[in-house]
């Protein structure tokens, strides 16, 4: 637990030197250096991926490309003199209060995401990522298959602390989530004990405690999505010479998200349709140039997270995120234009659009009159938007959809209070806070809507709270900061002090007492605890060199053990992450096929893919039924010398009704050989 605590706290500390820049650059006169740090920290964490990703994509020259920018955002910052805040002074008396709160709250939410989740068998995307940064540590070279940015950060623990901990760092992204989401909401006029009490529910919040630490692309999305919002709120009412800054780290957020996720891209929906809106009401209308200029710079992210997308990863960009959301007529008009490869075309695609973005924000500058027109056409827009995102709740509440189902787990009546206030405050606030809460509520819409569609209806997963994560990483911090808003509107109405106090006392009990159950049962296990261990136990079993296979005494799945093999989940594991030569694993087979059994003629085969090894170890899982050393008898493969390796690891399912479970394996390392001319006749299936 304190290697956990030093780790989250030594990348907490880099995040925050690295993100001092451009902090820097952003600052407002009014903040100070506790809002400083607050804005370093995501904004460092960020880049620090953002770093670590440029090395594995382009290699030592990526890594200079990252160091030449982080020293082009010191010059930059140094250059426009922008005044540090003043050494603050020290509170007294009730003054003490609010910071003595903060701290406890920080504190809290540290120490329960002081936790660390051993996932290096390979099932779900949580194997993928650690496994490849793992691998990324060990050879310098990152192979995702799927966006880069998260299993770069992975890396960063991997190579400091070796494979055993390369998750164990990531509580940082909840600390960097719940000061992001507090500086956002401030900038929407969430301040003092208000503030205090966000901050609070996102310390304790079951969903976001959990998934600071699952090693899942949405533990870093959501911060990242947080300060992105938080960034183009201020530039909508930012004064002119802060708005440069402001656009380049847009840009540099979009483009982060963009290689987090694939899903980065539909960011772009919500952006235009705050732009129509700007258009439509009168008071919005002179945010247009703002709006637009932002859009250019989303635009500029999503170009670099497009041409990743395309040269790189086709196989999940290309096929599995457009060819899953575009309908086929589009997606084959794409093609013969040459947008779906790393061509001309795809390049002028990902730098035209945000070049004509910022060519119209500057004619929209120079053409659009302020006017104070058309607030009833704004509480109309409110009324809208509330309405289409509260039937969309029920209905998937009703028809018990997996997100409704997690929107119930997340506490709905946050949700509801979310409705509530994007009905009632649009009309009533300033057209930059309006527009930014209409943002967060139609990415809120939007990616319920999709998800609904992706998951379907309620069902059970393998691991506590697995699909709740997609809500996590956007829709869940834009309700919450919707209602706080909404919240600070209220109190701001002139209620009595003591009804302030019975109300601060009721949504503290409202905040702490549906945590409780869900956080002590978190708290009871860490997930996959033993898997680093038995992993590795495996691969010490024999030298290095030595190729190795993967068997099963019997197919039938691992009591406790819910998912369908072993092979995927461990044997994958020692050839990513500790290099060993997995003959078996570069066979093409379903992840979620029942264990392979292998007999004679199989062994002879994958001896034939090495024929220049003398010896080969064969790894056989013990799950009842005759031993290998019994179905090869009278066999050309012999095998001796069997050394058992025992494993367990802790399990916590949804629903977690049964509590923390444990699988229990047993692994015999057998020592294979097999003459000549046994070998001779065997045929490697890579060369069939």
């Amino acid at each position: 637990m304190l290697d956990t605590a030093a780790h989250i706290a030594v990348l907490g500390i880099v995040a925050i030197i690295v993100g001092a820049p451009a902090a820097v650059l952003v600052r407002r006169r009014a903040d100070g250096w506790i809002a400083l740090l607050a804005d370093a920290l995501p904004l460092g964490l960020g880049i620090v991926a953002s770093s670590i990703t440029a090395v594995g994509w382009l290699g030592i020259g990526g890594g200079i490309g990252a160091a030449v920018a982080w020293v082009a955002l010191i010059g930059w910052a140094i250059a426009r003199r922008t005044p540090l805040p003043a050494v603050p002074a020290i509170p007294r008396g009730r003054r003490l209060a609010l910071p003595v709160s903060w701290a406890a709250v920080l504190v809290l939410a540290f120490i329960l995401r002081v936790r660390q989740v051993d996932f290096l068998p390979w099932v779900g995307d949580m194997g993928a990522y650690v496994n490849w940064a793992n691998e990324f540590a060990r050879t310098g070279e990152l192979h995702a298959s799927w966006p880069p940015l998260f299993p770069a950060l992975l890396t960063w623990d991997a190579a400091l602390w070796g494979s055993p901990s390369t998750a164990s760092s990531l509580g940082i992204t909840g600390i960097a989530l719940l000061v992001a989401i507090v500086r956002l909401a401030g900038l929407l006029g969430v301040r003092g004990w208000t503030a205090l009490a966000l901050g609070g529910l996102v310390a304790v919040q079951p969903h976001l405690v959990w998934f600071s630490t699952f090693a899942s692309s949405e533990s870093l999305n959501a911060p990242l999505f947080v300060v992105w919002v938080r960034l183009l709120a201020d530039g909508l009412g930012a004064a002119r010479d802060r708005l440069g800054p402001l656009l380049v780290l847009q840009a540099l957020t979009a483009a982060q998200l963009s290689l987090l996720r694939g899903s980065g891209v539909l960011l772009v929906i919500p952006g235009v349709v705050m732009l129509a809106a700007a258009l439509v009401v009168g008071v919005w209308r002179p945010l247009t140039a703002r709006l637009l200029a932002s859009l250019a710079a989303l635009a500029a992210g999503v170009g670099v997270g497009y041409w990743y997308g395309v040269a790189e990863i086709p196989r999940y960009f290309v096929s599995m995120q457009i060819g899953g959301l575009a309908p086929q007529p589009v997606i084959d008009a794409m093609r013969s234009l040459g947008l779906l490869a790393a061509t001309p075309a795809a390049a002028a695609l990902c730098v035209l659009p945000p070049l004509a973005l910022l060519g119209l924000a500057l004619l929209a500058h120079r053409r659009i009159q302020p006017t104070e027109s058309g607030r009833r056409i704004a509480l109309v827009a409110g009324l809208l938007l509330a309405a289409v995102l509260a039937v969309g709740v029920i209905l998937v509440v009703a028809v018990g959809a997996q997100t409704g189902a997690t929107l119930l787990r997340m506490g709905i009546w946050w949700t509801a209070a979310a409705i509530v206030a994007l009905a009632l405050l649009p009309a009533r606030i300033r057209p930059d806070r309006a527009l930014v809460l209409g943002l967060l509520g139609v990415t809120s819409a939007m990616f319920i809507a999709l998800h609904t569609l992706r998951l379907g209806l309620e069902n059970t997963s393998a691991y506590y709270l697995y699909w709740d994560r997609y809500l996590v990483s956007e829709t869940l911090p834009a309700i919450l900061v919707i209602a706080a808003v909404g919240l600070a509107a209220l109190l701001s109405r002139g209620i009595p002090r003591g009804a302030r106090a019975v109300l601060a006392a009721a949504l503290a009990v409202t905040i702490v007492v549906p945590s409780i159950p869900s956080l002590a049962l978190q708290a009871r296990g860490q997930l996959m605890t033993g898997a680093s261990s038995f992993v590795g136990e495996l691969a010490a079993v024999a030298e290095q060199s030595v190729p190795r296979m993967w068997t099963s005494s019997d197919p039938s799945e691992i009591d406790d053990w819910f998912f369908p093999n072993t092979w995927m989940a461990f044997a994958v594991p020692l050839q990513r992450s500790y290099g060993i030569d997995m003959v078996d694993t570069d066979q093409a087979r379903n992840n979620f096929a029942p264990d392979r059994q292998l007999d004679a003629e199989r062994i002879l085969d994958f001896m034939a893919c090495r024929p220049d090894a003398d010896e080969f170890v064969i790894y056989e899982v013990r799950n009842g039924g005759p031993g290998l050393d019994e179905v090869l008898t009278g066999s050309p493969v012999q095998v001796a010398d069997p050394q058992t390796v025992r494993g367990s690891l802790e399990l916590l399912a949804q629903p977690p009704d049964a509590g923390w479970t444990t699988a229990r394996f047993e692994v015999v390392a057998w020592h294979a050989t097999a003459d000549r001319e046994a070998r001779s006749a065997g045929v490697c299936p890579t060369a069939r």
